[in-house]
């Protein structure tokens, strides 16, 4: 049975966020002999353009995408024009044969540019257009699109400025987000509700509205193998029914190995999942697992925040990372937790937008505790019951609607 598709099947879609600076037309680009002539060429981007298709064969085989996205990189760095940048991943393309007649292959061209823009920006007089930045300096109110360096006290309070939430008041585009607590809190359980939640575009989680519809989620699970985690994931698909969209936008990685994001190697394998799937949420389980060196070790820490920052701004995409608390006696778990109750340097809590804290009170009731929250509102403590059947939980307000009779598929996870 063939399905059919209306235009409002497609209205969630995100569109990428565009950085060229004019729309790329196909019949105004200039031919690869004027690029070749006119553009400087560095001997490496020349020998990774030049690569045939056997390159890709293997083994070990190569990955196209990755290889494509490091051309528009290498071009913006040597302040390449969008077109100059486009013309040289058509061709390499068409020898590559890895978007070549496909219906997306000008998107995906367009996206590769503007990753290199979000990370490099335009690097070359030529490729900057001036009465732009001349009419934005000479703005006495600022204009919605637009940004100044220097403004006013008064001009920069009045200024409009929105915060582009995912989770209203808690998770924003391109923000950094830790679940922590002590083992067996039931953490990765809760990402996973998150993830589950943006990828069905359901309205709300817990306390929070997701005002940005259906997003793409990608969960890194590098603590939990396939087999656990396929038990485990099966559990909690128990509690949803549209299977079809949870398939199609949570994507799971289930790794149960360190992927090292402090190093060339882990870094370069992330670029390559990353330009793949494009996700607009990654969850990691856990910020151990994707760090070489001790989590005490503060330039370590600092360094690696630091790439994790640079990879949100470069994929446009928000981040969920799962942690652990320090160890204590069994009296002091009982007791309340603090921000510094979070395992790990002062920099881990620091450049998070929030931190939530998962605690166990009593068999499959949990305490919430939003440690911090830069953003938005901190929440008094408050209690979540986890259902042993489907590993999903119920919030207060949840089990006031279950008394009467009521199931309300916006509280219940």
């Amino acid at each position: 049975m063939k399905t059919r598709y209306s235009l409002e099947d497609f209205d969630q879609i995100p569109s990428a966020r565009k950085i060229v600076s004019t729309d790329i037309v196909l019949g105004e680009l200039p031919t690869l002999d004027d690029v070749r002539a006119l553009a400087h060429w560095t001997n490496d981007l020349l020998e990774k353009f030049n690569r045939g298709p056997e390159y890709f064969a293997g083994p070990p085989k190569k990955d196209r995408s990755a290889a494509m996205s490091e051309l528009a990189h290498l071009g913006a760095e040597l302040g390449w024009g969008d077109e100059q940048i486009a013309v040289m991943l058509y061709d390499a393309d068409d020898r590559w044969g890895k978007y070549k007649g496909r219906y997306d292959r000008d998107r995906r061209m367009a996206d590769f540019i503007n990753r290199a823009r979000q990370k490099h920006g335009y690097n070359s007089l030529d490729n900057v257009d001036l009465t732009k930045m001349i009419e934005s300096a000479n703005q006495t109110t600022p204009i919605m699109g637009e940004s100044k360096l220097i403004y006013g006290y008064q001009e920069f309070v009045d200024a409009e400025f929105k915060i582009e939430w995912i989770l209203d008041g808690l998770l924003a585009q391109g923000g950094l987000g830790l679940i922590t607590g002590y083992p067996g809190t039931g953490k990765t359980q809760f990402s996973i509700g998150v993830g589950a939640h943006l990828a069905l575009s359901k309205e709300k989680f817990l306390k929070w509205s997701n005002v940005a519809g259906s997003k793409k989620v990608l969960f890194l699970s590098l603590e939990m193998g396939a087999a656990p985690l396929n038990h485990f994931m099966g559990t909690i698909a128990k509690g949803y029914d549209d299977m079809n969209t949870l398939n199609r936008n949570f994507l799971v990685a289930p790794f149960g190995t360190p992927v090292y994001l402090d190093t060339p190697e882990g870094q370069i394998f992330l670029d390559q999942i990353m330009n793949e799937h494009m996700p607009d949420v990654i969850i990691i389980d856990s910020l151990q697992k994707v760090s070489s060196k001790e989590l005490t070790d503060e330039q370590a820490v600092k360094t690696l925040i630091h790439y994790l920052a640079t990879v949100r701004a470069k994929y446009s995409c928000a981040m969920l990372m799962i942690h652990h608390n320090r160890k204590k006696p069994n009296d002091g778990q009982k007791k309340g937790v603090e921000l510094s109750d979070v395992y790990g340097s002062t920099y881990i809590t620091t450049d998070a937008d929030f931190v939530v804290s998962l605690k166990i009170v009593e068999g499959d009731l949990l305490q919430v505790d939003t440690l911090k929250n830069r953003l938005g509102p901190t929440y008094d403590p408050f209690q979540i019951e986890r259902n042993p059947e489907t590993l999903g939980f119920t919030s207060e307000l949840g089990r006031v609607f279950e008394q009467f009779g009521v199931r309300d598929g916006d509280i219940e996870i």
